[in-house]
């Protein structure tokens, strides 16, 4: 992890497998994040919420799955005037190298039906 100042976060080949809702808490001066080269496969609701100067989110090059539980992402992207890079679903098959921000809200599915317990903790 390289921290420059309390504006960059570079976060890049951490073995991070899930950001949750509260890893960037009190965070808010952070204008670029790199969550670069991790093992990312979902990302908490909310999970950016307190990063209110963010405008360089890099997500690239992660294994995101996406499941009904990151659909809220592809909304946020969409709506968000933030640099992201485009980052893409890894699964299911049928949205592999799609940008999470392309897929049409209905194709974020979960076969279960349980509720994602997911990663929902600190990183």
């Amino acid at each position: 992890m390289r921290a420059f100042g309390n504006t960059i976060w570079m976060l890049r080949s951490n073995r991070i497998s899930c950001v949750s809702n509260d890893s960037f808490t009190g965070l808010s001066s952070v204008r670029l994040l790199s969550l670069y080269d991790n093992q990312i496969t979902t990302i908490a609701p909310g999970a950016f919420d307190t990063l209110h100067s963010l405008s360089t989110l890099n997500l690239l090059a992660n294994p995101f799955n996406c499941n009904c539980h990151l659909a809220w992402l592809g909304e946020w992207l969409r709506k968000k005037r933030i640099v992201t890079g485009n980052p893409r679903c890894q699964k299911p098959y049928f949205l592999k190298e799609i940008p999470i921000q392309d897929v049409a809200i209905q194709d974020f599915t979960c076969d279960d039906g349980k509720k994602c317990s997911g990663c929902f903790s600190t990183m």
